[in-house]
């Protein structure tokens, strides 16, 4: 099976950088997901500790409701 993304360019210039560029963002959001899964894990309990609960719960909202994954790729 083969994909073939195909752009009108330089009109849809942003849609081909973006496409482009996917592996990108998904590996930063990927890497701060991380980040915060291990500042959860270190932090004693107190005020960054719920800074970075609530920075948690946004990124996991925001990622959901983007209907993409940060784990499952397949």
């Amino acid at each position: 099976m083969k994909a073939i993304l195909e752009f009108n360019l330089p009109e849809e210039r942003v849609e081909h950088k973006l496409a482009l560029g996917g592996a990108g963002y998904h590996s930063a959001l990927f890497r701060f997901s991380e980040h915060l899964h291990r500042k959860l894990k270190t932090e004693e309990h107190g005020y960054k500790w719920e800074i970075y609960v609530e920075l948690e719960k946004e990124l996991t909202r925001i990622v959901e409701e983007s209907n993409i994954s940060l784990y499952d790729l397949e």
